[in-house]
C-alpha cells in the first residue's frame, strides 16, 4: 500500500514539474511553446503559424496577448493583434486597437494606443515599442486617473524612456480645459533623482525684480546631455537666466553661462549674479544620487529638507562626490568680479530608520582661491531627521555646524550661517496643507529666514501660495498630485 502510494505521489510530482501550476488550464491549448485560448483557434505544425478568434488569449514565453482576434508565426517571431488589445511583457503594459509585435527584434507597433510607466499614463495615435522605451505619436499624458483628467500636456512626438527621463515635443499643458502654456520641447524626469517630474512656469513678486515670470526649457538633445534653458522677465530688470548644463559628452560636466541671476540665498537676498562662464568637473562614488548628482550649482548642504513622505534608497549606503571648478563671476549691487577656482568634496548616507524617524549625516569640505588673491575653505558637519507624522504631514530637522577660515570677495559665495538649525513642519488643515521652514542662526540667536506655502490638492492639481520672509517674495504655483 505504502509503495503504491509513494508511486502515484512521484507520479503526480513529475507532472506537476513538467507543466507548471499557470499551464494547466482546461480551456488553454499548447501548441510548440504556445498557450492559446480563444472561442475559435488554429494551429499549423508545419509552419507554426497560429489564429486565435473570439476573446484569445495567447501567451508566448513571457509575452501577454489579449484581443479579438491574435494571428502569429513562432518561427519569425511574429505576432498581429486586432480589436481591444492588450499586450504585457514584464513590467510593460500597452493598449490600443491594432498591434504589430515581433518577439526576436522586441519591436512593436500599435494604432489608438495607450500605454502606462508608474502612475503616468500616456495615450497616442501611434506608439512604437523598443527595448529602450516608447515613442508616441500625437500624444498626450498625465498623472490624472480622472475619466476626463483635470489635466494633460500634448505633445507631436513623445518619446518615454522608462526610469530614465520622457521627452515630448511640441507640447501644450492644458489644465481644466484651458491651454497654460505652450513649448517646443518639455522634459520629465522618471529616475525618481529629482523632486518634481513637471516644473511648470513660475510667477511671483519680490522687492528686488518687482512681478516676474519664470520658463526653463530643456536643452537635453541626446542622453548625453543634460541641461536647460532659464528665461526669467521681471518689470524692475527685464531678462534674466541662461544656460546651465550638468552633463555634457555624457561626462559630469557642469557648465553655466547665465545673466544676473536672482540668488537670494547668499548673505544678501537682493543678490544678482552672472557666471561668464563656470565650469566644473564631478566624480562620484558608485550609486551616488540626487540631491547633489545634478545640482546645477556648486556643491553645498542642500537647502531640501530630508522628506520621510518620499520613497528613500537603503539605510547606510555611503555616497561620495566631489567638485573641481573654475568660473568668472559679476555680482551686483556689491559689485564684486573676480575668478575663482574651487575644489569641494562631500560624504554622505542614505536615510535610516531608527525607531520610526530617519537619520541621515553628511560631511562637507572646501577650499576656494580667487583671483584677487583672497582665500576661503570650510570643513562643515550636517545631521538631518525627519518623522512622518500621518499620510500629508510630518517634521524634519537639520543641524550644520562649519569650521570656517579665510574670506571670499562676494557675498553669494561664503556660508550663510556657519552654525544653524534649521526645520520643516507640514500639516494638513482640512482640504488645504500648511508647510512652514525656518533657519535660525544658532551662533547669533536669531531667525535667519523663514518660508511659508499653503497649497490645496484638487484631485491631481495642486494651486500654492509660497511666502519667503528674507526674499520678501511671494509666488504663485501649480503643483501636479502624482510628481
Amino acid at each position: 500500500m505504502n509503495f503504491r502510494l509513494w508511486t502515484i505521489a512521484l507520479i503526480f510530482l513529475i507532472a506537476s514539474a513538467a507543466y507548471p501550476a499557470d499551464d494547466i488550464a482546461t480551456d488553454e491549448e499548447s501548441f510548440s511553446g504556445i498557450y492559446i485560448r480563444a472561442d475559435d483557434s488554429e494551429y499549423s505544425y508545419d509552419s507554426q503559424a497560429f489564429r486565435a478568434e473570439g476573446d484569445a488569449f495567447v501567451r508566448y514565453n513571457d509575452i501577454k496577448l489579449t484581443a479579438d482576434l491574435v494571428t502569429g508565426d513562432a518561427v519569425t517571431g511574429d505576432f498581429e493583434a486586432v480589436g481591444n488589445v492588450t499586450f504585457s511583457q514584464g513590467d510593460r503594459t500597452v493598449r490600443g486597437q491594432s498591434f504589430k509585435y515581433n518577439y526576436n527584434t522586441k519591436l512593436g507597433h500599435s494604432t489608438d494606443a495607450s500605454a502606462s510607466v508608474g502612475n503616468i499614463h500616456f495615450h497616442g495615435d501611434e506608439l512604437d515599442s523598443k527595448p529602450e522605451g516608447y515613442t508616441l505619436m500625437g500624444s498626450r499624458f498625465t498623472t490624472c486617473d480622472a475619466q476626463k483628467p483635470h489635466y494633460y500636456l500634448s505633445a507631436r512626438e513623445l518619446i518615454i524612456r522608462p526610469k530614465d527621463k520622457l521627452i515630448a515635443r511640441k507640447v501644450r499643458f492644458v489644465a481644466l480645459g484651458k491651454t497654460v502654456f505652450s513649448v517646443p520641447k518639455y522634459t520629465v524626469d522618471l529616475s525618481g533623482k529629482q523632486d518634481s517630474g513637471i516644473r511648470l512656469p513660475w510667477i511671483g513678486m519680490d522687492n528686488r525684480h518687482g512681478l516676474f515670470a519664470q520658463e526653463n526649457f530643456d536643452l537635453s538633445s541626446k542622453p548625453g546631455l543634460d541641461g536647460e534653458l532659464t528665461v526669467r522677465l521681471s518689470m524692475k530688470n527685464t531678462f534674466q537666466g541662461g544656460v546651465k548644463l550638468t552633463r555634457v559628452a555624457n561626462r559630469p560636466i557642469l557648465m553655466n553661462l547665465t545673466y544676473r541671476e536672482p540668488y537670494t540665498d547668499g548673505l544678501n537676498p537682493d543678490t544678482v549674479l552672472s557666471r561668464l562662464p563656470e565650469i566644473a568637473y564631478r566624480f562620484y562614488s558608485k550609486g551616488t544620487l540626487d540631491p547633489y548628482g545634478r545640482s546645477d550649482v556648486s556643491l553645498h548642504f542642500s537647502k531640501r529638507m530630508l522628506d520621510p513622505t518620499r520613497q528613500h534608497q537603503s539605510a547606510g549606503r555611503l555616497h561620495m562626490i566631489g567638485e573641481a571648478g573654475v568660473g568668472y563671476f559679476e555680482e551686483e549691487p556689491s559689485g564684486a568680479e573676480s575668478a575663482r577656482f574651487d575644489v569641494r568634496g562631500m560624504a554622505w548616507m542614505d536615510p535610516m530608520d531608527v525607531g520610526g524617524t530617519l537619520i541621515m549625516p553628511g560631511v562637507l569640505a572646501r577650499v576656494s582661491s580667487y583671483g584677487n588673491g583672497d582665500s576661503y575653505s570650510t570643513l562643515g558637519f550636517q545631521l538631518a531627521a525627519a518623522r512622518k507624522l500621518g499620510s500629508r504631514s510630518y517634521v524634519s530637522l537639520t543641524y550644520i555646524n562649519h569650521a570656517i577660515s579665510g574670506r571670499t570677495p562676494f557675498e553669494f559665495d561664503p556660508v550663510e550661517i556657519p552654525h544653524e538649525l534649521a526645520g520643516r513642519f507640514r500639516f494638513p488643515i482640512g482640504d488645504y496643507a500648511i508647510e512652514y521652514g525656518a533657519r535660525y542662526d544658532l551662533q547669533a540667536n536669531e531667525m535667519f529666514d523663514s518660508e511659508i506655502t499653503i497649497s490645496k490638492p484638487l484631485h491631481c492639481i495642486e494651486p500654492k501660495l509660497t511666502w519667503r520672509s528674507r526674499a520678501k517674495a511671494f509666488s504663485i504655483g501649480i503643483g501636479l498630485v502624482g510628481f
